[in-house]
């Protein structure tokens, strides 16, 4: 069975949700998903443009690579109000089936609801992804797509979710 590993890197030109009068900024956080099971990644307090230091490792399961597809959503996390969602993007994993084992990392512009419009935003994502043929990645100093990590191994892949709220998250299935 095949893997897809994601790596979330930082997102830029996020638009504000909190008003001018308590700054102007927002705390984003990514929702990332692949058929039943998501990730969520830490949310970032007060900014437009975070960076996931040290990035964020998402690696899931893929049954059948012609029609999977992999869902990343920007949220601001609310604390009075429900999360505003800031931006989204979508890929089909068929798109990473002829450079399997190859790392592609890009920035992607998400798509940003009408509701900021008048901010202008051009919200994107920077991701790397890699569709492999086995789940190892950078934790057990396995080669990593055609590299050897073992001095870069995090602790963990991914961040579990919790989808509203906040909080330390799981990884769902939905």
């Amino acid at each position: 069975m095949p893997y897809l590993h994601v790596t979330l890197f930082s997102a830029a030109d996020l638009p504000a949700s909190h008003s001018i009068l308590v700054g102007g900024k927002s705390d984003p956080y990514a929702i990332i998903k692949v058929g039943n099971t998501k990730f969520r990644s830490l949310c970032l307090k007060n900014n437009l443009n975070p960076q996931w230091n040290p990035p964020e490792q998402f690696v899931f399961p893929i049954e059948d690579v012609a029609s999977a597809v992999l869902s990343v959503k920007v949220f601001d996390m609310g604390f009075i109000k429900r999360d505003d969602l800031f931006g989204e993007l979508v890929l089909p994993v068929a798109k990473f089936a002829d450079t399997i084992d190859l790392w592609q990392h890009e920035k992607h512009h998400l798509t940003v609801p009408k509701a900021f419009g008048k901010q202008h935003c051009q919200a994107s994502v920077e991701l790397e992804i890699c569709l492999k043929h086995v789940a190892e990645d950078r934790l057990n100093n396995s080669i990593t797509c055609g590299r050897i990590s073992p001095d870069t191994a995090p602790l963990a892949i991914g961040s579990p979710v919790t989808l509203a709220g906040g909080g330390s998250g799981r990884r769902t299935t939905t």
